[in-house]
């Protein structure tokens, strides 16, 4: 792979960096026994392709909380011990504002910037983080867990922070503009790392161990609330790229909550890779 400073990384460079990634991101959980899983169209990838879904090139994981805040932990303490890799999260580096983490190539750049405060970071892994929401039901765990995601959304329209990763002269202007909106938003309401906190401090309080329903706060919850055990009752992998990886105890419990008929490929034209961001190495 030719690391030549400013140059692009190919499609097929991206993965291969990628599923370099995923190996070490592994073999840290696995040293520090943290619970990891694939998530979202990495684990769809792994379970119809055994590998990437053909048109797309990026990751995701989860975590439980008490294993990303460990996590996080090793980072701010320098002991994360991945000389090419590092975890980013809002606790970690100023200027990242996303409520969830990410696993980043320290040797790679993304640009353009998709945060208001100009953070730059490498490519990535995005960690999300599964959270125990409190209810006898379904029902009752998605009107709580909701009840903090809409709080958060609201927030979130005030600042205007997000729809940054456009190129163009046309979208470099909108981004200025949204930069300084953002940042007189952050005058008059206070920063916007605050409302991240206040959205965990409720977050925290569901998590008295005693809870049946989980779920990823900030997703689209309503279909998204999981029986605690499909995810973290006995342990399972499947192969991605010829290794194993560990997912859900019923992956097939999530993926036809969030894709339906999820074995069945899309139409060919949706078959398409669409690329928000160019990737260079540093």
């Amino acid at each position: 792979m030719n690391r030549s400073s400013g140059k692009e990384l190919s499609d097929q460079e991206v993965r291969s960096l990628l599923f370099e990634g995923m190996k070490e991101f592994k073999r840290v959980c696995e040293r520090e026994g943290f619970t990891y899983f694939l998530m979202y169209g990495t684990l769809l990838g792994a379970v119809r392709h055994q590998g990437f879904i053909p048109w797309d090139d990026d990751v995701d994981v989860a975590m439980p909380r008490a294993d990303y805040e460990k996590l996080l932990q090793l980072q701010k303490e320098g002991r994360l011990d991945s000389p090419e890799w590092e975890v980013v999260s809002y606790k970690t580096h100023k200027g990242y504002d996303f409520p969830w983490g990410k696993f980043c190539n320290k040797n790679t750049l993304v640009t353009p910037s998709r945060f208001n405060t100009g953070f730059v970071y490498g490519l990535s892994i995005d960690i999300f983080i599964i959270d125990a929401v409190r209810g006898e039901t379904p029902e009752e765990a998605f009107q709580n867990a909701n009840a903090i995601r809409s709080e958060f959304e609201g927030f979130k329209k005030q600042y205007r922070w997000t729809g940054v990763f456009q190129t163009g002269v046309k979208a470099a202007v909108k981004r200025f503009v949204k930069i300084i909106y953002y940042r007189v938003q952050c005058l008059r309401r206070g920063p916007w790392i605050d409302r991240i906190r206040q959205a965990e401090s409720e977050i925290f309080a569901m998590n008295d161990g005693n809870t049946k329903y989980i779920t990823y706060i900030f997703d689209n919850i309503k279909i998204c609330i999981y029986e605690n055990l499909d995810f973290l009752g006995e342990p399972n992998q499947l192969l991605f790229n010829g290794e194993y990886f560990s997912v859900p105890t019923i992956p097939e419990s999530f993926l036809s909550k969030r894709y339906g008929d999820y074995m069945t490929l899309p139409p060919e034209d949706q078959r398409v890779q669409v690329h928000a961001a160019k990737i260079t190495w540093k």
